[in-house]
C-alpha cells in the first residue's frame, strides 16, 4: 500500500484518495468486494486483483487479474494511476474512472461479477 501511495504522490495525487483493501481471508473479511482497488491473497505473495468498486462503497469491484505478485501489481497500477491523473474528470474517483476508461466493466449485479474478466 505504501508503494501505491508513493506512485500517487509522484503523479501529483497526494491530496486524493483511492479506497484500497487487502485481505488474505477467502470470506472477504476486509470487504474487498467494494473497494476501488482490492487484493485477496490466494497463496503466499499471490493475489486476486479487483478494480472498479465505488469510492463510497456503493458498487462492487470486479476481478481484474488473478495470481498477481507485488511487482506485477505495481507494474499494472503505475501507468493506470498516471493515466487517471491525466484523464479524469474533475474530482472523478478512481473506481469510476476505470469503468469510464474501459479498463473494467461495471458490476451492476452479482450475476455479472465475473463477466468480461480473465481472472476466473
Amino acid at each position: 500500500m505504501d508503494k501505491v501511495e508513493k506512485i500517487m504522490e509522484d503523479e501529483g495525487l497526494r491530496s486524493d484518495s483511492i479506497v484500497m483493501r487487502m485481505t488474505g481471508c477467502p470470506n472477504g473479511c476486509a470487504r474487498p468486494w467494494n473497494a476501488e482497488i482490492a487484493f485477496v491473497g490466494k497463496a503466499p505473495g499471490s493475489y486476486l486483483m479487483m478494480l472498479g468498486g465505488g469510492h463510497k462503497g456503493e458498487r462492487l469491484s470486479k476481478p481484474y487479474k488473478a495470481q498477481v505478485t507485488e511487482p506485477e501489481i505495481l507494474a499494472i497500477l503505475k501507468p493506470m494511476i498516471k493515466q487517471w491523473a491525466a484523464e479524469r474528470h474533475d474530482g472523478e474517483p478512481f473506481g469510476d474512472w476505470v469503468i469510464r476508461a474501459g479498463i473494467i466493466k461495471e458490476t451492476t449485479h452479482g450475476t455479472n461479477f465475473w463477466e468480461g474478466t480473465d481472472a476466473a
